[in-house]
């Protein structure tokens, strides 16, 4: 229904399997215009121990995991996936450019991290390959909103 209603991109979780996200792109694409949409592999807020806790297993490479679930994504014709990024150059050696990345968990350099153990900045995540950047706190928390605008252009333009 959001691709009716005129959304460009839309998220699912990757950890649905191949035919959840297939049929996630089949009703995205009975919408008006084109709905991508991505598989969310591992929040940025967890790194391996917390997923391991969270799934019951131990030794979690987050990584391989991100990779792993990436592959799920493409197999059901997802448009990209939601990844640190850590991740990306091991997705864009593994996927290239099939999958788009939308990268959260964006910092400026020298900035908090909060509750996000897997950040990054807007230069090093569009190195790396992102297609899209989530700008929440970095801009939405800072004093100087427009500053930091200007901020993560300098970072993306290679000047910071």
């Amino acid at each position: 229904s959001v691709a009716r209603h005129g959304a460009s991109l839309l998220t699912v979780h990757a950890s649905g399997g191949s035919e959840m996200i297939r049929a996630a792109v089949d009703g995205a694409n009975e919408g008006a215009g084109h709905c991508g949409v991505l598989g969310v592999t591992i929040l940025t807020s967890m790194d391996g121990a917390g997923i391991g806790q969270a799934w019951g297993r131990l030794g979690v490479d987050v990584t391989a995991e991100v990779v792993r679930l990436a592959g799920l994504v493409q197999a059901g014709g997802g448009a990209g996936i939601v990844c640190s990024g850590h991740e990306a150059t091991a997705v864009r050696a593994s996927f290239g450019d099939a999958l788009g990345l939308l990268i959260p968990g964006i910092r400026l350099p020298g900035g908090d991290a909060h509750d996000q153990r897997r950040v990054i900045t807007p230069g090093a995540a569009a190195a790396a390959g992102a297609r899209w950047l989530i700008l929440g706190r970095a801009v939405t928390g800072a004093a100087d909103p427009a500053a930091a605008m200007r901020l993560v252009a300098a970072s993306l333009a290679g000047a910071v």
